[in-house]
């Protein structure tokens, strides 16, 4: 969006004695220059909490800026910028930060002031005009807005059951002490803020200005005052005049002394209002924009979206309508643009004139401008109890918002959009409005109280052709319970055909509003039944064979089986089920069972083969298949019989003769075949030489291989080979005798640390104990696999990366800590280092031990005994020391008192034989 257009604000609304002020910035007249407004994507940071605040200072410092202000329930914050930064500048650094939803200038609205005008009910020709002469003015007689016909439908007496509608005035502040408003005014307990904390009393509303709780205008601006009392000034008080509703509740916000009004201020003061109970609020007093572009304020649009009830905002007093080339806000925001969808909530209002024409000052537009409303020589209250004349579009706004406190009052039932409708639809039309409004109309307090006395919801009814199951089509109809209301969507019919299931929306309207109504059916099948046959049992059997059928869907009737699903076999053959759903629909299945038997196998006589080997065989012939089972002295492998050739193998034959068995088959349905006695026979059989005797002895025996472990997995402990703890080989040990010379460490189940330290003092130099204690410790968990001392290099540097390896499985095999598989670890540096150390940064960040909360993770920088100590710290005592002051202090104070580290110094380059030594002392 631009933000280099010049904004020209008209605020107040009032003719008389108008003075202009204006702020020069830095940049553009219309933002501050050293400030935005940030709003934040509440899943990245949610300023309702306390920890997110301090992560909102964290990304303001990271941003090279300072958080002055945070409007909580908005999600939003107000940055201040650098003195060398712009604030376009900062904009597109920040509109694609991920934690970032929109940034904006914090804009600065301008008002145009008046002086007061000078003093009873024949004054007020809006209420009543006959023709009077009023301040040196005679009126044209019947151009008013006919309240007092409307007391015969809504009694300006007061009424216990009356509804007290709260209109918000957001002004220069009001004279509530004033005669006619003192019992007007919203009671002044139960106050929040607009942040929901307790004010616990205020005077009618708040001072935004001053910050305190009383609203009372500050000098001699009246403005707010006569505003307040045309929409409720009390009635039957025999003093001063009476407002439009005095049923009204007046909230009178203070919201400025001067002319520069900013987005955080005015989002606070409809957050007061929309806190305390108002359902209108009247923004006489406001600001405009010369384009689209240039009004486009995303907070403070959506600021009065969240509002529930309707703005009524003036139109303008500069005589200009309202095109795609000049925009007025807030009244604009009611229309669709480039810049925002449109609100529903707005009623945007023009001023009339005593003879019911458009006033000469009055801004117009018959897309964004709803309605006129009486704006010349309106009679008020002014300050010091007085009353006084004022023209302008902010003097034709209250008697509009004053109307709608009037319609609620008497329906509060309805919806502002209704209201807003019967308002708009049961006006006067006049000439000089058409074209020059929405509704081409006047006000009518008559016309619309009477409209809305009467008014009764439409109640749609909808009734269906056929309401059970069917394979036909079905219509669905819909009536009311009153006329006048019209079917936009199905003009040609009331009914619609449902050739399937579905819904379909039936769109109407009456007068006020339109609705929608939903016929759905779900009862049309013409889908097929699917179904499943089951046969119990399953497999092959001598008895009888149950077969039930299973649909999926409920209500299948079986036609021809009705009293039962199943369908009792008695032998093999088939059987149709006829079925039909409950819409209609028919098919057939055909059950077929085919496994009873009731005759049982036939064996063959067989031979003895193989006489020679230990192990004949034994060949015979089944007509079926089955299971063999044996008796006497023999077994076979072979349990299974199948159709026809059958070979059976004995074994352990006493002094190679056989006698004494027999086999029976069982086919699957259970039958049993007769015993076939298979005749003794002797085998010839010579053994070989003793399978051991070839083997020699002593010297090492069958040593003499090493089984699928190469040498680079075994390592020489006391003169025997054993395999390395990650090794991958065929057998967990080989006891192998190796040399004196040892070639690698052991590490087999629970490591034998005396032997690996036995290892280091045998084959490495003599560096300090404590040092080769720690290698020791370090290669028998895989932190290092260098397979020697010096190949460690234990006085090397550390890089980041390689501490993420050294950690995440120190935590994982050590510590045996879980990782939190659900934080979303990604870094934007990590791209050009090894795929393997990509993964390891990500594990350490899900361990939260580095990178967590950032978007680099600087893989290559050396690291300090600051860092090593913090993320040591955070794997044995977790957050516990997580602090500011620095953030490393406390972490290192800790390793020392625990003896875990004698130096603290911060800036150290720390050594890789440290680390382990530091990792070796805080074993658990």
């Amino acid at each position: 969006m631009s933000f280099k257009k010049t904004y020209k604000f008209c605020g107040i609304f009032v003719l008389f004695f108008v003075f202009s002020f204006s702020l020069v910035y830095a940049e553009n007249s219309h933002y501050l220059a050293d400030q935005i407004i940030v709003k934040f994507k509440s899943s990245k940071i949610n300023l309702k909490t306390s920890w997110w605040k301090m992560q909102a200072n964290s990304f303001a410092d990271r941003k090279n800026m300072e958080q002055i202000d945070t409007i909580d329930n908005s999600n939003v914050s107000v940055m201040h910028l650098e003195s060398h930064e712009t604030v376009l500048d900062k904009i597109n650094q920040l509109k694609s930060d991920p934690n970032v939803e929109y940034v904006q200038p914090n804009f600065v609205y301008h008002l145009m002031m008046a002086a007061p005008n000078d003093t009873s009910f024949t004054k007020q020709r809006w209420l009543e005009n006959t023709g009077q002469n009023v301040n040196w003015t005679v009126w044209t007689s019947g151009a008013d807005i006919k309240r007092l016909q409307a007391m015969d439908i809504f009694s300006w007496n007061s009424n216990p059951n009356t509804t007290w509608t709260i209109v918000a005035v957001i002004d220069v502040g009001t004279n509530y002490t004033h005669t006619d408003l003192v019992n007007q005014m919203r009671s002044g307990v139960s106050c929040l803020s607009d942040t929901w904390s307790f004010l616990w009393w205020c005077l009618g509303g708040y001072d935004y200005d001053d910050n305190n709780v009383d609203p009372s205008p500050n000098g001699s601006d009246d403005h707010g005052t006569h505003v307040a009392w045309i929409i409720g000034a009390q009635i039957n008080n025999s003093t001063g005049v009476v407002g439009i509703n005095p049923n009204a509740k007046i909230m009178a916000i203070r919201a400025w002394t001067w002319n520069a009004l900013y987005t955080n201020e005015i989002i606070r003061w409809i957050n007061f209002a929309k806190n305390n109970g108002a359902k209108i609020i009247n923004a006489s007093r406001w600001w405009w924009g010369a384009t689209c572009q240039d009004a486009d304020d995303p907070a403070l649009y959506a600021a009065i979206r969240s509002f529930s009830w309707l703005f009524v905002a003036a139109a303008g007093n500069d005589s200009l309508q309202h095109l795609n080339w000049y925009f007025s806000t807030p009244s604009d925001f009611s229309i669709a643009t480039d810049c925002w969808s449109g609100l529903d909530n707005i009623i945007g209002v023009a001023a009339t004139d005593q003879n019911d024409a458009l006033a000469s000052f009055s801004d117009y537009s018959s897309w964004s401008i709803h309605v006129g409303a009486p704006g010349v020589n309106i009679y008020s209250t002014v300050l010091n109890n007085g009353y006084g004349f004022k023209n302008g579009t902010s003097m034709a706004t209250p008697i509009v918002a004053g109307l709608v406190s009037l319609a609620r009052s008497m329906r509060p039932e309805l919806s502002y959009q209704m209201i807003k409708n019967a308002i708009i639809i049961n006006w006067d039309t006049l000439t000089w409005l058409v074209g020059k409004t929405v509704s081409g109309k006047r006000i009518n307090a008559y016309s619309t109280l009477a409209a809305l006395n009467t008014y009764v919801s439409p109640v749609a009814t909808i009734s269906y052709s056929i309401t059970g199951l069917t394979n036909h089509s079905v219509t669905g109809s819909v009536s009311f319970n009153k006329t006048g209301v019209t079917i936009d969507n199905n003009s040609w019919s009331t009914g619609y055909l449902f050739t399937g299931n579905g819904s379909f929306i039936f769109q109407y309207h009456d007068a006020l509003l339109s609705w929608t109504a939903t016929a759905t059916v779900t009862w049309i099948d013409i889908s097929t039944v699917t179904w499943t046959i089951t046969y119990a049992p399953s497999t092959p059997t001598s008895g009888t064979v149950i077969a039930s059928i299973t649909f999926n869907k409920t209500w299948v009737t079986i036609s021809n089986n009705s009293w039962f699903t199943g369908y009792t076999f008695t032998w093999n053959e088939s059987f149709i089920f006829n079925f039909i759903d409950s819409a209609g629909n028919t098919w057939a299945a055909t059950a077929t069972v085919t496994r009873i038997d009731g005759v049982a196998p036939i064996l063959s006589w067989g031979s003895v083969t193989n006489t020679t080997s230990q192990t004949p065989n034994y060949d015979f012939i089944s007509n079926e298949s089955g299971t063999i089972t044996y008796t006497g002295w023999c077994t076979s492998s072979n349990t299974t019989a199948v159709s026809w050739n059958n070979i059976i193998t004995f074994s352990a034959l006493a002094n190679w003769t056989y006698s004494g068995c027999t086999l029976q088959v069982t086919d699957y349905a259970g039958n049993s075949s007769w015993r076939l006695a298979i005749p003794s026979f002797t085998v010839t059989f010579t053994p070989p030489p003793s399978w051991w005797g070839g083997w020699g002895g002593g010297g090492g025996g069958w040593w003499w291989a090493i089984p699928t472990c190469t040498s680079s997995q075994l390592m020489c402990v006391q003169w025997i080979y054993q395999i390395i703890a990650w090794a991958v080989c065929s057998s967990s040990q080989v006891w192998f005798p190796c040399g004196t010379v040892a070639t690698g460490l052991v590490a087999t189940g629970v490591v034998n640390t005396w032997t690996v330290k036995w290892w280091i003092k045998y084959t490495s130099s003599s560096p300090a104990t404590e040092l080769l204690d720690a290698y020791a410790y370090a290669y028998s968990i895989g932190i290092t696999t260098q397979s020697t001392f010096a190949q460690a290099d234990m006085q090397g540097s550390l890089l980041r990366m390689h501490m993420a390896k050294m950690m995440v499985n120190y935590d994982l095999k050590v510590l045996h800590l879980t990782l939190d598989t659900g934080l979303v670890c990604a870094f934007q540096d990590t791209h050009t280092i090894p795929r393997e150390m990509q993964q390891y940064a990500i594990l350490a960040c899900q361990l939260h031990l580095m990178g967590v909360g950032t978007s680099d993770f600087y893989p290559n920088d050396t690291v300090t005994r600051a860092q090593f100590g913090t993320v040591l710290s955070r794997s044995l005592y977790g957050d516990t020391y997580n602090t500011w002051s620095p953030y490393y202090v406390d972490h290192l104070n800790a390793l020392k008192i625990n003896g875990i580290l004698t130096v603290i110094d911060p800036t150290l380059k720390e050594l890789r034989g440290y680390v382990m030594l530091m990792l070796m002392r805080a074993q658990p």
